[in-house]
């Protein structure tokens, strides 16, 4: 199965002093994020990375150490919003 990951970190200044709880309330709320050496988002956009191939993202804190995984697979299993939209080759 090919899968695509992206890793992620909070926006701006909240990547300073986090852990994972609070990134994942961030996550949650909505607040920004960064693909590293990309474009910001937020957990809105979930849906339109879902449509593009991405199966995972991975946040991390400014040293790199993993704070929490989102897996857009799994999701898109549970929730009616995802419908088809993932590639069938991504799919199991």
């Amino acid at each position: 199965m090919k899968r695509r990951e992206l890793t992620i970190v909070q926006a701006y200044a909240r990547a300073a002093n986090t852990n994972a709880k609070a990134a994942q309330k961030d996550w949650i709320d909505g607040k920004d994020f960064k693909i590293l050496s990309g474009p910001y988002f937020s957990s809105r956009d979930r849906f339109q990375m879902y449509r593009e191939g991405i199966t995972r993202l991975c946040c991390v804190d400014r040293f790199c150490n993993q704070l929490f995984e989102i897996d857009l697979v799994a999701e898109a299993r549970t929730q009616d919003e995802y419908g088809d939209l993932l590639p069938e080759d991504v799919i199991e």
